[in-house]
Parts: structure tokens; sequence; C-alpha cells
């Protein structure tokens, strides 16, 4: 095919992809005119946890090591060599924002606006692609593309609407960086696959296998779920493929030995990596013993759906078990019944609404996408195309459903993301004192409080100085669950936050804010049902006990516990009104200095 032919064939696929971009900015566009001329610079956040992937790149953009910890400062040294965590092992997409950004000289907020761009319009393509090779039709393909990548988490919208469920995530492929990096390698690997063994020509084959090698092994140090998902995939697809095709289980084998190559090229060294983790780094992350089937998840509903219709197919002759496009359809619905129930077999579960979210929904509608063609194809239409009036209406829906999510989102985040803007002078002043005080290298060791933990969360993604205490300590995996709960404990003392009043029988009726605090201090992650196969809720005894051990810590505080860890400074805003008078009795503080409404303090320990 000629290049000009090639260039026509994606116009489509290039238009859902600018569309795709318009929702991506939207939020950012939407904050930025709320903010109006008080914007400070910060990136609108639609998504969680974006804060503590923020605070990871902007390390690497400062030259800090890969195993960094943005929000304790225990970076690695050659003479204090640190453990991997679930960042460093998994490096390749930070680094893949952070070296750009240091190459055209980006904030971290800036690389994470043009990567909202860039990671909708790759993923746009990416499954674009994917389509058109499995069904030659560039109509359909672009209208595909924009189904699953608009439609695939819209049933979060009916879980919102019937009060089920809120969700904390857009279009959650967007997610900066993980997944929206590696996110669309996972459909180029779904491609490479389809070239590799759809092709004739054993060459082409062999460099598409090549290919596919290479991206599953970009993954497997990308993104946990991706590269388990597509390693999911293609288990199903081979078994399927050399049942079906035993004329060409020669061939296939060769072929798929190519991708297993570089697989077990790839996975030696990533276990290793993991394997330098520390322990805690297991109970932290929730990996959960568990042999337990999983199979009430709505990408497996998507799947079952997609397998349902591919039966009745078969049975009424309308196409083939054995053709190609079919067996790809009904891997990837099979993909989510392998991703939710793997633990029958490993005995392990790691967050697997991560999957719901990520990979599996999609992977289902793309069933769903594949068999609609199925069926389009047997009614006659191989050789017509989407009509235009099918086409505009399935872009609509599949856009307006994007748009729905956008706009919902962009309202949920916007008072978490006009503090974190108000904030950001402040937090630029801490990183100008950073490169003031640490001479050389930046300033990893004076320890600021911030009172308020959503700004003080957001401190690292612009500032080198270590936290007290925030949300995301534990997540770079060198604090304890000892130690976290000892800051924690620090940060409700000198913040002035009394839980005396707390009453254990009615720990459901707290406000958000004050349960949350009480569930850290018992255990991390314990406000949240979605995070672990074995969650319970919590039972007013564990209140009682966490109440009696932080008694116990405010009664013996004293002078050394005070200085572990040294605090340098302290971060308050004029309208909090924290109660510092505990902070006073072991910390001397200077007379401010006022940034915006924030007050920035330097403070030292009291002789």
């Amino acid at each position: 095919m000629q290049l000009s032919q090639r260039i026509r064939r994606w116009r489509l696929g290039l238009l859902a992809g600018v569309g795709l971009m318009m929702l991506a900015v939207y939020p950012q566009v939407a904050f930025r005119l709320a903010r109006g001329g008080e914007w400070n610079g910060t990136t609108a956040n639609a998504h969680g946890d974006e804060v503590v992937y923020a605070a990871y790149v902007n390390a690497l953009i400062d030259g800090r090591p890969r195993r960094n910890d943005p929000y304790t400062g225990n970076d690695d040294a050659p003479d204090v060599p640190r453990p991997e965590s679930y960042f460093s092992a998994q490096f390749a997409p930070a680094y893949l924002t952070a070296f750009p950004a240091r190459l055209f000289g980006l904030s971290t907020a800036q690389a994470f606006v043009a990567l909202s761009c860039l990671a909708a319009l790759a993923s746009a393509l990416a499954v674009f692609y994917l389509l058109d090779a499995l069904t030659g039709d560039e109509r359909f393909a672009a209208t595909g593309a924009l189904v699953i990548l608009c439609l695939g988490s819209a049933h979060q919208l009916l879980e919102q609407a019937l009060r089920l469920d809120v969700t904390n995530n857009y279009l959650p492929f967007l997610r900066r960086y993980q997944p929206g990096v590696p996110f669309p390698f996972f459909f180029l690997f779904c491609a490479l696959v389809w070239h590799m063994l759809a092709s004739d020509r054993r060459r082409a084959a062999l460099i598409s296998a090549a290919g596919a090698g290479l991206t599953f092994a970009l993954l497997v140090f990308s993104y946990f779920y991706l590269w388990t998902a597509a390693s999911a995939w293609l288990a199903c697809l081979a078994v399927s493929w050399l049942i079906a095709r035993p004329e060409e289980r020669r061939r296939s084998l060769e072929r798929l030995a190519v991708v297993g190559a570089f697989a077990l090229a790839a996975l030696p060294p990533y276990f290793l990596l993991l394997s330098k983790r520390l322990p805690t780094m297991d109970a932290i992350q929730l990996l959960t013993p568990s042999h337990a089937p999983d199979l009430l998840r709505i990408p497996e509903l998507y799947g079952l759906l997609a397998l349902a219709a591919l039966f009745i197919g078969v049975r009424r002759g309308r196409f083939e078990w054995r053709e190609r496009v079919v067996l790809f359809a009904s891997a990837f619905a099979l993909t989510p019944f392998v991703v939710f129930n793997q633990q029958i077999v490993t005995g392990r579960s790691l967050q697997p609404f991560h999957y719901s979210l990520f990979i599996a929904n999609y992977t289902g509608v793309t069933a769903l996408v594949l068999v609609a063609w199925l069926w389009w194809r047997a009614h006659g239409a191989t050789e017509r195309r989407l009509p235009t009036g099918a086409l505009v209406c399935l872009w609509l829906a599949a856009l307006s459903s994007g748009a729905l999510e956008t706009v919902l989102a962009s309202r949920r985040f916007m008072e978490g993301n006009v503090l974190r803007d108000e904030a950001r002078p402040a937090a630029l002043k801490l990183a100008q004192l950073a490169r003031e005080r640490g001479g050389a290298a930046l300033d990893t060791r004076s320890v600021v409080l911030a009172t308020d933990y959503t700004v003080g969360d957001t401190l690292p993604t612009v500032a080198s100085q270590p936290l007290l205490w925030a949300p995301h300590l534990v997540s770079f995996t060198t604090v304890s669950v000892e130690e976290d709960r000892e800051r924690l404990s620090q940060y409700l003392y000198y913040t002035g936050v009394s839980l005396a009043d707390v009453d254990a029988e009615r720990f459901d009726a707290l406000d958000n804010r004050r349960k949350y605090l009480v569930s850290a201090l018992i255990r991390r992650t314990r406000h949240n049902p979605k995070l672990s196969v074995d969650w319970t809720p919590i039972r007013p005894e564990e209140v009682r006990e966490a109440l009696q051990r932080y008694s116990g810590f405010v009664a013996s505080f004293d002078r050394e516990r005070a200085a572990r860890p040294l605090l340098s400074y302290v971060l308050t805003s004029l309208e909090e009104r924290a109660d510092l008078t505990n902070l006073d009795r072991w910390y001397e503080r200077d007379s401010g200095e006022r940034i915006g409404r924030f007050i920035l303090y330097r403070v030292r320990l009291r002789q």
C-alpha cells in the first residue's frame, strides 16, 4: 500500500484520536478557566493517585536516582542502597515521561498536561490499528476505537446513577502516567500478534513476532496489570489457535516461540528487581492469599455476552469457529475471566479492581465490538461500509459518554485541584529553598509538616523536601507500617487533631476526614473495600484499640520522639487555623513567610 493510501486510510483513526484528545484536555481547560488570573500552573487531576505518579516523575526530572522516595527522601546512594519499590521496578513509563520533560525544560505539571493529549491520541491510533488489521474496514475501526475507549468505563456512570459506587477515575486508561503511557502498547502488542499469526510470509511474520516480543518486554517494566493481562490474552489465543488451526500449528509455534523468548528475557530481570523489595511491600500493596473464584465483575459480563454471541453465531452457521477473527474475539472475551480468577491457581490476589478499571473492561468491550462486526458481516455486509448515519450515531454516543465522565470528574476534583493550585506558590518556594540549601544536590532531608494532608500529598510533585506524613507516604515502601503509624500520630498531635470525642460504636457517622485518619491508624486502605478481596468493615473494637494506642502515644510523647524525624518547615493556611500548641511545646517557629493564603514557618527543635 502506498504512503498516500495509508494516510487516507488512517484519517478516521486520527480524527477519533483528536476527539479523544479534546476529552483528555477538558479537565485542564475547565480548571484553567475556573481559576482565571489566579491560576498558578497546577495540573488538573481527574484521576485517583495521579499525585503520587507526578511525585515520582518530578524526582526523576530533578535528577534523583531510580530508587527514590519523594515522600521521605530515602533515595538510593552508594553507601546506603535502597530497596526496590512498585515505582522503581516499573520504571519505563516514568522515564518515558521524565526524559522528554528534562530535554525540553518542562515542569512535571506541564509534562502531565502534554501526556494527557499524547496518551489519548496514541491509544486511539493503537486500537484503530488493531481493529483495522482484524476487519479491514477503517470506518468500523475508527468507530470501534471510540466505542472501546469511551464506553469501556461507561458502567461507572450507571453505578454512580444508581448510587452503587462513586469512581475517582474518568476514562481510566488516561490516568497519568499509569496506565496512560503503556496502555497503547497493549493494543499494539495484540495487533502485532495478529500480523505474526496471520501473515503467510515468514520473514514479515518473524519481524512482527519480534516487535510483539519487544512490546511485551516494555509492558513488563511498565505496569503489572497490563503485562499480566497481555499474558492471559496471549495464552487464551495460543491455546485456541493451536487447537482450531492444526494445519498451521508448526509455523504458529515457531512464531509464538519468538514472543516467548522475549518474555523469558524480560521476566527474570523484572522478578530480580522485585526480589529486592522490602517484605512490607506485599502487605502495603495488599497482596492477599486467596483461592476464591471471582465471577461477578462487569468485564466478565462483557466477556460472557461476547462468548454467548459467538456461540450462537457458530451454531447458526453465521461464521466458523476456526476463523481467525473469531479466535481473537474469544481471546479478548476470555481474558477477564483469567485475570480475575488466576488466584485459584496461584493463591495470590493483588488489588484486582485495577483490572476492572484499566484493562479487563477494555478487553471485554473489544470482544463485543469484534462480535458486532462478525454479525454485521454475516448479514451480507462483507462488501458494505458502515453506513454514515450509524457511524455518526456511534461516534456521538461514545463521545457523549466520555464527555459526561470528564465533566463529572472535573467537578468532583475541582475543590482539591483549587487547593493544590493555591498551595503551588508555597511549593515553588520550598523547591527554591531546596536548591539553595542543598548546594550541589537538592535538599531531601529537611522535613516538612503540612497541616493539610491534601496539600502535603502534592508538595513532592514540585519540591524535593520530604514530609512528616501524607496519604501516599507508604507508597514507596521505605516506611514500615509501624513508622507510618508513628508519623501519622505525630501529624495528629502536632496539628491538634483531637480524637477523644470519637465514638467507636458510631464510626461510620464521622466526617470523611476523621474517618480516613482513624482508619489509617488502624491499617492503611481499610477505608476502601475495593482494594482487597478479603476486606472487612472496621469493627468498634478496632477503633477503640487505635484510639487507646494514640492516647498512649500522646501521653508518652517526649523530645526524642519530637526529633524523629526532625522538622525544618511547617506549612499551614490562614483559613485552616490549625492548633499548633503541641508543636510549639517542642519547636520554635520563626515569624513565618506569607505566600498567598499559606504561611511557611522555619522551625527548630527547642533546647
